[in-house]
């Protein structure tokens, strides 16, 4: 069974609240398409609005250049203005140049005046510069600051910040832990149709936590953020249809959706595709394909694929068998905290594989992947006492 619901979450989030640049950088793929983007969405309030609106317009359309030449006047303005705005701006004005300052576009980049503008620009009323504020101190891990800055945005009714504020009520971040009240601000948030919020909320109910556990509202949740195009919540449901939680199974829905969220970059389905291929399951069995699929996540630094890709060498599955790269693969996935592969590490050294036999670093690497919460190595750690493999006393280390 493959498993869309590893502990990613948190990073993903973390990254969304670090910073939106990676979210406009999606909309194009051309350098000068991404400088004309974020012009346009971040300083929008200081282009005169004819430049602007024709300057969108042909965006929209796929004329760069022409958007780019649209606004040829955006640096001058700025450099006449930038006193005006630095003194008396207003609101809008003082956030697209706090950006201005914080990605050091037309100026030097400086994150302290960009937080000085955005404050302003807060101060002022703006729930966007709250947002970017609250950003800026969780960069700065100042984490109460965040926490207390995206609440004043999500009490303006800014969405995002509704939604950075239940992954700190979530993780427990700058505030305590609390998963009622991230299940709450999610559903503010999703009500207003964001989709991150909607994929947050449908784990939850997957998992029970902070509500009452419900496939079937977190497959509702999982499909309205899918439909809105969010990559994670894609690969959720069709976990959710490749093991029949909360929708009727079905291998083919399951596909479908791994391949949409595949291609959008997401590794997760990318792995659990290679799964489907790798064990037959809805598809006919091909080992190549899985191995490719691996490779894929692998190159997005993504544990799991590393270490199915690790079992692939071990077996001789769609490439030839080479235990060592098995455990190259395993170690990459280890050192990145993942417990299965430290678990797969300490079979290898157990058993000689690929490696020179060492059961004291085998034992190393049962008690990593249990503190980890791989429950069955504690058995093999057991089992390793019995064997006379390892000490009692060495065992109670890791066993307690």
């Amino acid at each position: 069974m493959a498993d869309g619901s590893e502990a990613v979450r948190e990073k993903e989030e973390k990254k969304r609240i670090r910073g939106k640049a990676g979210r406009i950088l999606l909309l194009v793929a051309a350098a000068a398409a991404v400088f004309c983007v974020i012009w346009l969405y971040y300083v929008k309030s200081v282009v005169p609005g004819n430049e602007y609106k024709k300057a969108a317009a042909m965006l929209a359309d796929g004329n760069t250049e022409e958007a780019i030449a649209a606004l040829s006047d955006l640096e001058e303005y700025i450099g006449k203005n930038i006193g005006r705005i630095s003194g008396t701006g207003n609101a809008d004005e003082l956030l697209a140049l706090g950006w201005l300052y914080s990605e050091g576009i037309g100026v030097r980049e400086d994150q302290e005046k960009a937080l000085d503008y955005w404050l302003r620009a807060a101060e002022a009323g703006s729930a966007m510069a709250m947002d970017h504020a609250a950003d800026h101190y969780y960069e700065e891990k100042e984490f109460s600051k965040a926490a207390e800055w995206y609440r004043k945005a999500a009490n303006l009714g800014y969405a995002d910040a509704m939604t950075a504020l239940g992954v700190m009520y979530e993780t427990g971040t700058g505030v305590e832990r609390d998963y009622a009240g991230a299940a709450e601000w999610y559903r503010k948030a999703a009500d207003l149709g964001n989709a991150l919020a909607m994929t947050n909320l449908g784990s939850l109910y997957e998992s029970g936590t902070g509500v009452e556990r419900d496939y079937a509202r977190a497959a509702e949740w999982y499909r309205k953020a899918a439909e809105l195009g969010n990559a994670r919540a894609m690969t959720s449901l069709g976990v959710m249809y490749e093991t029949g939680y909360g929708v009727e199974h079905d291998y083919g829905r399951a596909e479908e959706w791994y391949r949409k969220a595949a291609e959008l970059g997401d590794a997760g389905a990318m792995t659990n595709l290679g799964y489907m291929y790798s064990h037959g399951s809805g598809v006919e069995q091909d080992y190549a394909e899985a191995v490719e699929w691996y490779r894929k996540a692998v190159e997005l630094g993504y544990a799991r694929a590393m270490t199915n890709l690790g079992y692939m060498y071990m077996n001789g599955y769609g490439v030839e068998q080479d235990y060592a790269k098995a455990v190259e693969w395993y170690r990459k996935a280890a050192d990145l905290g993942y417990a299965f592969a430290m678990n797969n590490l300490a079979v290898m050294y157990r058993h000689g594989y690929g490696v020179v036999q060492d059961y004291q670093t085998a034992l190393e690497w049962y008690g990593k992947a249990l503190e980890a919460g791989f429950g069955n190595a504690g058995d093999a750690i057991q089992e390793m006492v019995r064997a006379g493999n390892v000490s009692a006393a060495d065992a109670a280390k890791w066993l307690g």
